[in-house]
């Protein structure tokens, strides 16, 4: 294999930003970091202080006054030299500053190659890194806050410390292997029994909890099914405050899934519009309505919707035992509250479906506010709290050592050491597989590759 520090020899350089960018930032690290700075500027750069400086360029004619700083190893995001020349916007600058840099003997960075230098060096753990790429595309606000937590340490600390009394534990099986022909000592082994199934109950729940963690970094999903002619499109259109979805009184209108994304006070979620539920003799219809039923089962929150002019028919009947066997948040919208009722549907709703009711008309913009509260309300009552997997890779890191702890459990008890140990060791490797180990240099080239080059 490769030596993973050789690449460190250079000194490499990027655009950290967005061509259009008011302010763009290019980021030069390495150890000539500081040389090539001076050589561009003429300035002896201070560390960690903002220095007005004059770009020029091969002919001496002034490119851009930009703002340096020099961030001087090991303080610093990579434990490199670095140096960051914040220029004025737009594609032309910040490219002539590149090449210039490029033309002084840098090498332009591959993506993702200053996060890789800082996880090489120390600065950042694999948990960390995970958490920073999923942090650029989070999709909520619990989301971020989630990850910023993870990119904090939390997730790391957590496992660095479990991690340290395996290995102790570890150590404690070894020795009393090494003295098999005298008694085990029973007190020591119950001991571990006891600690061991203290952490298949945190992880269990860890992987338990972290589920809807790992989703809202996507964005939670919410389906709106019912069945047809009871204003599911309308209710999109609603909603996203515009005309996504074509509304008519002809039944079947729409006959595909269609998505959008509305943010709710931070909380993305995935609107689905489905197609009406119920009996149809039409190929095309049935295969729309079997994907209403997928979303359904897919999404975290349901919006059973119903007219609640009308008494329940057969349609909403099957639609009611359907939505008894879904594991999502259900709701039931009765909607068309603006025309005349006759039924008691709500309470029928309430009282023997024990659903959540709202009443509202999708024409009525307060309706809609009520409704977009209540879901405000929803979200608010899923908690991050305590130690949370970022990523479905942990999880299941995290599940290939719980595994192993719960088959370590029966050896102990027997006083079958060895194999005690071998399970042991391989949920301790499973743990450390989050936080920092790697076979081969192309796995973590393949990770890096989906930063921007910039980073």
């Amino acid at each position: 294999m490769k030596d993973l520090t050789q690449t460190n020899t250079d000194t490499i350089v990027a655009l950290a930003t967005k061509e259009q960018s008011t302010i763009n930032i290019v980021r030069l690290s390495g150890p000539k970091a500081k040389e090539l700075a001076f050589r561009l500027t003429g300035k002896d750069l201070l560390p960690r202080v903002a220095t007005l400086c004059k770009i020029k360029d091969e002919e001496n004619r002034l490119l851009d006054k930009c703002i340096c700083i020099y961030y001087k190893a090991p303080f610093s995001f990579n434990g490199e030299d670095i140096v960051e020349f914040q220029c004025h916007g737009g594609f032309v600058v910040a490219n002539e500053i590149l090449n210039l840099l490029l033309r002084l003997d840098a090498r332009l960075a591959e993506a993702g190659e200053f996060s890789k230098r800082a996880f090489l060096n120390g600065k950042l753990d694999l948990v960390q890194l995970e958490s920073m790429a999923a942090l650029i595309q989070a999709k909520s606000k619990k989301a971020a806050l989630l990850l910023a937590q993870n990119l904090e340490g939390k997730l790391s600390n957590y496992i660095h410390d479990i991690r340290a009394n395996m290995i102790t534990i570890l150590a404690q099986i070894e020795v009393m292997i090494d003295y098999s022909e005298e008694d085990l000592d029973t007190r020591l082994i119950e001991s571990i029994k006891s600690y061991l199934n203290k952490l298949i109950l945190e992880f269990s729940n860890i992987i338990e909890n972290s589920k809807l963690a790992i989703t809202s970094l996507e964005g939670l999903n919410l389906a709106i099914i019912g069945k047809p002619n009871v204003g599911k499109s309308s209710l999109l259109n609603a909603l996203l405050l515009e005309d996504r979805a074509i509304v008519s009184d002809t039944k079947g209108t729409t006959r595909d899934v269609i998505s959008e994304y509305i943010n709710i006070d931070g909380n993305l979620l995935k609107v689905s519009d489905t197609a009406g539920i119920h009996k149809s003799k039409d190929d095309i219809e049935e295969l729309g309505i079997k994907k209403s039923l997928e979303a359904a089962k897919k999404s975290n929150i349901v919006l059973c919707v119903f007219d609640s002019s009308q008494d329940l028919e057969k349609d909403d009947l099957e639609i009611l035992r359907f939505a008894s066997t879904l594991d999502s948040k259900v709701i039931a919208v009765l909607n068309k509250n603006d025309l005349e009722s006759k039924t008691n549907l709500e309470s029928k709703l309430q009282n023997n479906y024990k659903l959540k009711t709202i009443s509202i008309s999708s024409k009525n913009l307060s309706s809609i506010i009520r409704l977009k509260n209540l879901l405000k309300d929803i979200l608010d009552t899923v908690s991050y709290e305590g130690v949370m997997l970022s990523s479905k890779e942990q999880s299941l890191k995290l599940e290939s050592s719980l595994k192993s702890l719960k088959a370590a459990l029966p050896f102990l008890t027997e006083g079958t050491l060895e194999l005690a140990s071998l399970e042991i060791g391989a949920a301790l490797k499973g743990l450390a597989s989050i936080t920092h180990e790697f076979d081969t240099e192309e796995m973590l080239d393949s990770m890096f590759s989906q930063f921007c080059v910039g980073k």
